[in-house]
């Protein structure tokens, strides 16, 4: 009986974790009207004729 109740709170708590670890996609962002776009697929990059400049990456977060 203990037994029981020890595998499925472990189960349960394994569960809870997981959840915690599914990878989310990049924000995604539309750059500025008249803004020239640069072509890296990790990182959105535009400039504008003023030189000024738009940038968008995803960064991994370290330390958790």
């Amino acid at each position: 009986m203990f037994q029981n109740r020890l595998v499925l709170a472990g189960a349960a708590i394994a569960a809870l974790l997981l959840t915690g670890c599914v990878a989310t996609p990049p924000p995604h962002s539309e750059t500025p009207a008249e803004f020239g776009v640069y072509e890296n697929p990790r990182v959105l990059q535009a400039v504008s004729a003023d030189r000024v400049v738009y940038q968008v990456k995803h960064l991994d977060n370290k330390p958790f």
